[in-house]
């Protein structure tokens, strides 16, 4: 592993945790398994960046597939939205949650 693929890594890490402490926030049932795929997602690449005998290539290509799984055609990531009832606090906040959403899409080469 070279260290700009670790850079991207501990990126793509802190990333995810962003995604996950925004929708732990959000409190819905919707997005149980979501949240279980990323947890284990931050999980296995928090390991592999810190255990110089794990493949960061190999957890990187299962962290991708994890992260595609949650953008079906209907449901998971896709249609998620956060709500608020104010209109400014609603746009600001799913701004952000789409700028990291796209970021860690980025990160792992998925577009």
């Amino acid at each position: 592993m070279n260290e700009k693929q670790k850079e991207n890594a501990k990126k793509t890490l802190d990333l995810l945790t962003k995604l996950a402490s925004i929708l732990n926030k959000e409190d819905t049932r919707e997005i149980d398994y979501v949240m279980r795929e990323i947890t284990y997602a931050i999980k296995i690449l928090d390991e592999s960046i810190n255990v110089k005998e794990l493949n960061l290539n190999e957890t990187i290509s299962e962290v991708r597939e994890i992260y595609k799984k949650l953008f079906p055609s209907h449901g998971g990531l896709t249609d998620f939205f956060i709500w608020r009832k104010n209109f400014e606090e609603r746009k600001k906040a799913n701004k952000e949650f789409n700028k990291i959403k796209n970021e860690i899409w980025k990160e792992l080469n998925l577009g």
